[in-house]
């Protein structure tokens, strides 16, 4: 498991278009619209809601699109948020789950967005 850097630049984003949820709660996909997304958006789309995503991904052929072969929900953790949101008790949480697991580059990544949620806010409360 490896940093997803175009989940993280994506993150990134939806914090400065506020395309936030500053509660502590954390929210996952549901398990539909996850599947409905997929289908009309495709598989990399779906991916950059994920800051979690396996090595070996890296080799698989994207435009092939057929994702019978593998689950394609099980080369993906940590999701940002609900696939409209980034939620700031997702970024929380995947803090406490890298610290926990060993995932250095996804936690450094989380403790990163969550300051720049954080300081968004602070300059909205100005």
């Amino acid at each position: 498991m490896k940093l997803n850097n175009t989940s993280y630049i994506h993150a990134k984003n939806l914090i400065k278009q506020g395309k936030i949820i500053k509660d502590n709660d954390e929210k996952l996909p549901n398990p539909t619209e996850e599947n409905t997304y997929m289908t009309t958006r495709g598989i990399p789309d779906l991916a950059r809601w994920y800051l979690g995503i396996e090595d070996d991904l890296d080799d698989w052929d994207w435009d092939i699109g057929d994702s019978s072969s593998m689950d394609v929900r099980d080369k993906y953790r940590f999701p940002v948020g609900d696939l409209r949101y980034l939620y700031q008790g997702n970024l929380e949480e995947i803090i406490r789950e890298t610290e926990s697991e060993g995932f250095a580059d996804i936690n450094k990544a989380a403790k990163e967005l969550l300051e720049l949620l954080q300081k968004r806010r602070d300059l909205n409360e100005e």
